[in-house]
C-alpha cells in the first residue's frame, strides 16, 4: 500500500502523522507498515542533508517506535487501528490469536508512542525551532496534567438538569470515551440515578506500558528505571481517578456521589473511592501536584503509594452493591407482573412487563423452583411435590415435563433428594427437542451429505413435530396469536411494527418453532424445495422478524426458480432486518436474486453494499461478487453510488428509519424504566448498529456482575 511505499514523508523527514494514522486505519497490517515508516525514518536520520531534517516530530516518532519495542512484534501481527475520534487517541486493538502476554504489552507500548505523537503533533504542530527534548517535555507534561481534562470533557451536555437514566448514562459513556490520555483507559461504570449514585471502576497502567524514556532537567533525555516507571503508573492512576469522579459528577445535578475504584491486572484494588461533590469541589484540577496520592488520601481516598507504587487497599465499596444494581431491575419480563408506565407502553408496543416476553420455559422455572424448594429427600416426597406443581398447570410444556419426571423418579433414572438433578430434569428438552438438535448437528457435519442419513433423520423430526401438534396445534385464534422470538429486540419490532391487534401473544416452545427451520433445511437437502418452502413460510408466520427464517424462504424460492418471489421475499425482509449480520446475509442473498434474473448491474450494486455492511457473510459476499465481476456484462454503478442505485430501484437501505426509530426508542424506554434484560439488549443492538461504542458501554454498565 501507499505507505509503505512513500512512509507519509518518512524518507524525507518530515511525517505526515495524520495521513499515516488515516492509513493505518484501512491497513490489514498496521504493525508492517509501521516498521516499514520506521525504517524509512532511520534512513532519513542516517543521510540528514540538512540541519532542520529530518524535523523534531519525525525523529521524536522515529525514538518513540524504537524505544516502544515495534520491531520485535510480527509483520503479520493480529492487530488493528482504530482512531476515537472523540478524543483523538488511537488505540491498537488485539484482533485474534497470535500474541503472547509480552507482545500485547510491546503493543500497548506501541499505542502509546503513537498517541504521545499525535498529542504532540497537535499541541506544537510544526512550529519552527522545536527540539525533539521539547517533545519529550509536552509529553511528560501532559501526563501529569490529565486532571485539567475535566474542563473540556464533552458529556453532550444538551438537556443538563432534565435528563434521565438514559441521557445520563450516555453522557458518562461520552465523558469516558472523551478522555485525552498518553494510556488506554479501560473503564466500566455502574449508575443509579434515583439513588444519585454513579460507580466507575479502571484498570490501572501496567508500570511494563509506561514510556521508557522521558525528559530531564538538563535539557536531554533519559532512559526510564522500573522504580519510576512504577512511580509514574501510580500517579497517573491517581489523577485518573480524579478526573473520572469529576467528568461523572457533571453529568447530572442529581447525583451526589461518585464511587472511583482502580485495579490492577490481577483485579487487586489500588484505589477506592467514594467521592462526594464537596470533595471533588476541593481538587485542585489545574495541578494536584507531584503527589496527587496525598490529595486523594486527604479527601477520603483508600490509596496506598509507599515506595513510590500503588499497593492493595480494603474496597470502599462493590460494583455489584444493591444501591447501584437495585435486584429489580434485573427481572426478566416472562416472570413479571407489573404494567408500564403509558410513556414506556407507546416506546417498547406493550401495557405491561409480560407484553415484552421472548421465553417460553419461564413457567417451567417457576415451576422448578416450586418442587426443589419443596423437596424433603425421598422419591415419594418428590413425585407429590413434581405433580403438585405440574399436574395442572395450564402450559401444556409444564405438564409434558412433569410427567418426564414422575416417570424418571418412579423407574429410579432419577434420584429425587438431589434438588439440583430434579431441577436440570424439569428444564430439560423432551424428545422433540433432542431431535431438533440432533438435526442441525447432522446439518453440519459431513454426514449430512448422506442422503439416507438425512431421510432418516427428517423422518423421525416430522413424526415428533406431529405428536406436538396433535397434542397442542399452536394455530392463531380470534384472540390469541401463537408466536416465536429470538430476542427482545424482536419482540419490540414486532410489539410496535406488526402487532397482534389487542390479541394476546403466546409463546411457542423453542423445541417446536427451530423443528420448521431444521425440516426446512433438511428438505432443501434432499431437493424437496416445495416441502423446504412449506416449513419456512410456517416459521416466518411464528417469527415475523426473524431474518434467518425468511432468508430460508427466499432460498427455497431461488430452487424452485421462482425468482422474482425470492427478490419480493429480500426486499421485505429488508425492511425488517436489524443487525449487521443479517443485513449482510440479505443483501448477499438479494444479489444472488438479481443476478438470476439477469439484474447484473443491481445484483453487482447489492453485493457490494452487503460488503460495506459487514457481517459474517462478507467473505461469501466478496466471492459473489468476484464472481460477477468476472463473468461481466455490465457497467457497474460508480463508486460511491452503490447507495443510490439501490434505492432507485425500491431496494430499502436497511435498516430503515422506521426499524431503527422503534430500536432507539425502545433502548431508551426500556433503561428509564430500569427493565435492564430488555434495556441490555436494544442499547447494544443501536450500539453495533450506529458502530457508536458509547452505546456499547451503556449496555455493559447495565451487567450485574463486578
Amino acid at each position: 500500500m501507499a505507505s509503505r511505499e512513500t512512509g507519509w514523508g518518512a524518507a524525507e523527514g518530515t511525517i505526515d502523522l495524520d495521513g499515516l494514522v488515516a492509513a493505518l486505519e484501512r491497513d490489514p497490517f498496521p504493525v508492517e507498515s509501521l516498521k516499514s515508516v520506521l525504517g524509512a525514518l532511520r534512513v532519513a536520520h542516517a543521510r540528514r542533508t540538512s540541519p532542520t531534517l529530518p524535523d523534531a516530530l519525525s525523529s521524536f516518532v522515529a525514538e518513540q517506535l524504537d524505544d516502544a519495542g515495534l520491531l520485535g512484534l510480527a509483520d503479520d501481527a493480529p492487530a488493528r487501528l482504530r482512531p476515537n475520534a472523540r478524543s483523538g487517541q488511537v488505540r491498537l486493538d488485539v484482533q485474534g490469536p497470535g500474541l503472547d502476554g509480552e507482545g500485547v504489552r510491546t503493543l500497548r507500548r506501541v499505542e502509546s508512542a503513537l498517541n504521545r505523537a499525535v498529542y504532540a503533533k497537535r499541541c506544537l504542530g510544526r512550529r519552527p525551532g522545536t527540539s525533539v527534548s521539547e517533545l519529550y517535555l509536552l509529553s511528560d507534561a501532559i501526563e501529569r496534567s490529565v486532571t485539567c481534562e475535566a474542563a473540556g470533557i464533552d458529556t453532550g451536555a444538551a438537556g443538563y438538569g432534565g435528563r434521565g437514566e438514559w441521557e445520563v448514562r450516555r453522557a458518562v459513556a461520552l465523558g469516558i470515551q472523551s478522555l485525552r490520555l498518553p494510556y488506554r483507559l479501560e473503564c466500566r461504570f455502574r449508575l443509579n440515578l434515583e439513588a444519585g449514585v454513579v460507580a466507575l471502576s479502571f484498570g490501572t497502567v501496567d508500570p511494563d506500558v509506561v514510556a521508557p524514556r522521558e525528559w530531564c532537567e538538563d535539557g536531554g533525555t533519559r532512559r526510564t528505571t522500573r522504580a519510576r516507571r512504577e512511580l509514574r503508573a501510580a500517579r497517573l492512576s491517581c489523577r485518573e481517578a480524579m478526573v473520572l469522579a469529576v467528568m461523572a459528577l457533571s453529568t447530572s445535578p442529581h447525583l451526589r456521589e461518585a464511587w472511583v475504584q482502580a485495579a490492577d491486572g490481577d483485579g487487586r484494588r489500588l484505589i477506592s473511592w467514594r467521592a462526594t461533590r464537596a470533595a471533588v469541589a476541593a481538587l485542585d484540577l489545574e495541578g494536584p501536584g507531584e503527589r496527587p496520592e496525598d490529595e486523594l488520601a486527604a479527601l477520603g481516598a483508600s490509596v496506598d503509594a509507599r515506595d513510590g507504587r500503588l499497593h492493595p487497599v480494603t474496597p470502599r465499596f462493590s460494583m455489584t452493591d444493591p444501591l447501584l444494581c437495585p435486584p429489580w431491575r434485573g427481572d426478566e419480563p416472562e416472570t413479571s407482573r407489573h404494567s408500564l408506565a403509558p410513556e414506556v407502553a407507546r416506546a417498547l408496543g406493550a401495557s405491561a412487563m409480560a407484553d415484552l416476553a421472548i421465553r417460553g420455559t419461564a413457567r417451567r422455572e417457576a415451576a422448578a423452583d416450586r418442587v426443589c424448594a419443596a423437596l424433603d429427600g425421598t422419591c415419594s416426597h418428590a413425585v407429590a411435590a413434581v405433580l403438585e406443581a405440574t399436574a395442572h398447570d395450564g402450559d401444556r410444556e409444564v405438564r409434558a415435563a412433569g410427567q418426564r419426571v414422575v416417570r424418571s423418579l418412579i423407574d429410579g433414572t432419577l434420584d429425587g433428594g438431589d434438588p439440583g438433578a430434579v431441577r436440570d430434569a424439569l428444564l430439560a428438552d423432551g424428545d422433540l427437542g433432542r431431535a431438533v438438535a440432533d438435526a442441525f448437528s447432522l446439518l453440519a457435519s459431513p454426514e449430512g451429505g448422506d442422503p439416507v442419513q438425512v431421510e432418516r433423520c427428517a423422518r423421525g423430526l416430522e413424526g415428533l413435530l406431529a405428536a406436538e401438534e396433535d397434542a397442542e396445534p399452536y394455530r392463531d385464534g380470534a384472540g390469541h396469536v401463537w408466536r416465536f422470538f429470538n430476542t427482545y429486540a424482536e419482540r419490540g419490532l414486532h410489539n410496535r411494527l406488526s402487532g397482534p391487534d389487542g390479541r394476546e401473544v403466546r409463546l411457542v416452545p423453542a423445541p417446536y418453532y427451530h423443528a420448521h427451520g431444521a425440516l426446512s433445511s433438511l428438505s432443501m437437502r434432499l431437493g424437496r424445495a416445495d416441502r423446504a418452502l412449506a416449513f419456512a413460510l410456517r416459521a416466518v408466520e411464528l417469527d415475523p422478524m426473524d431474518v434467518n427464517a425468511r432468508l430460508r424462504a427466499a432460498r427455497c424460492y431461488e430452487l424452485l426458480g421462482d425468482a422474482p418471489m425470492a427478490e419480493a421475499t429480500v426486499r421485505e425482509l429488508l425492511s425488517l432486518a436489524h443487525d449487521p449480520d443479517s443485513i449482510c446475509a440479505a443483501y448477499l442473498r438479494l444479489g444472488g436474486a438479481l443476478r438470476q434474473e439477469g439484474e447484473l448491474r443491481l445484483a453487482d450494486a447489492s453485493l457490494r453494499h452487503a460488503l460495506a455492511v459487514g457481517g459474517v457473510c462478507a467473505p461469501a459476499a466478496a466471492k459473489a461478487l468476484g464472481d460477477l465481476q468476472a463473468r461481466g456484462g455490465y457497467e457497474p454503478a460508480p463508486a460511491g453510488t452503490v447507495a443510490d442505485e439501490l434505492e432507485g430501484a425500491g431496494i430499502p437501505l436497511a435498516p430503515v428509519a422506521r426499524v431503527g426509530e422503534v430500536l432507539v426508542d425502545g433502548a431508551k424506554a426500556a433503561v428509564d424504566a430500569g427493565i435492564f434484560p430488555v434495556a441490555r439488549d436494544l442499547t447494544a443492538l443501536v450500539g453495533v448498529l450506529t458502530k457508536d461504542e458509547s452505546l456499547l458501554t451503556v449496555a455493559l454498565s447495565m451487567e450485574a456482575g463486578a
